[in-house]
């Protein structure tokens, strides 16, 4: 018989998907300087593409659940994601001032983006199963985009 608590301990199980993806870096409690920050934004840009790709077949398999959970985690990694950044930015011009926020707008504009294309690619999926016409209104209706 499999014991639950034992496979846990030993990393197997439901954990282990969540700590394949588990960059090293989050071991660390702080983040002091620019250099380590800019260290780390790649790897936290290269978590949410996978989280997106994850999103992206649990919606296409019909698992609604596992999505919406991963929408969380993208959510939490996009609120890490612009905070590195803007440390960085602010910590690359010591005693400047930033003259814009544009990095919040194109941020937002990003995950838009992706969100939009995202429904659209489920959509088209779900059209392309059920056998109906593809138009472009249609998969926009359908989208709800």
């Amino acid at each position: 018989m499999i014991n639950l608590a034992t496979n846990l301990r030993k990393g197997v199980g439901p954990c282990r998907r969540w700590n394949q993806f588990r960059p090293a870096h989050l071991a660390r409690s702080r983040l002091s300087t620019s250099n380590d920050r800019l260290q780390v934004l790649p790897q936290h840009h290269e978590h949410r593409q996978q989280v997106l790709q994850i999103i992206s077949a649990a919606e296409a398999r019909g698992q609604q659940r596992l999505a919406e959970m991963d929408r969380q985690v993208l959510g939490n990694l996009d609120r890490i994601i612009g905070a590195l950044e803007d440390a960085t930015a602010t910590a690359t011009r010591p005693g400047a001032m930033r003259a814009d926020n544009t990095i919040h707008l194109t941020t937002a504009a990003r995950r838009r983006h992706e969100l939009t294309r995202s429904k659209t690619i489920r959509a088209l999926r779900e059209l392309d199963a059920s056998g109906g016409a593809v138009t472009f209104e249609i998969v926009a209706k359908s989208a709800g985009v």
